[in-house]
């Protein structure tokens, strides 16, 4: 089990430092060579949520609406429902 998780270690920071790599290439290529090497920066993530209502938003929905739109919950289980064809109805 050791051995599998070393190895799945050493594929994510391998795969974490091409991604670094091609990144800093293409910030290179945006701005012409002079790219410091910093990481990127802080971003303010209390700026994200803009509360157009007149009420007042809870920490939870705040949070939820900070995940973005493509935010979806697994659900823990799949309903088993049976899929029919439209044109096999009695």
């Amino acid at each position: 089990m050791g051995k599998i998780r070393s190895n799945t270690q050493r594929v994510f920071n391998t795969t974490k430092d091409h991604h670094q790599l091609k990144f800093e290439k293409l910030l290179r290529k945006k701005h012409g060579g002079c790219v410091s090497q910093t990481r990127t920066p802080y971003v303010d993530k209390a700026k994200w949520v803009m509360n157009l209502s007149s009420g007042s938003l809870r920490d939870a929905e705040e949070s939820l609406l900070k995940k973005g739109p493509n935010f979806a919950v697994t659900p823990t289980n799949v309903p088993n429902v049976p899929v029919t064809d439209r044109d096999n109805r009695g």
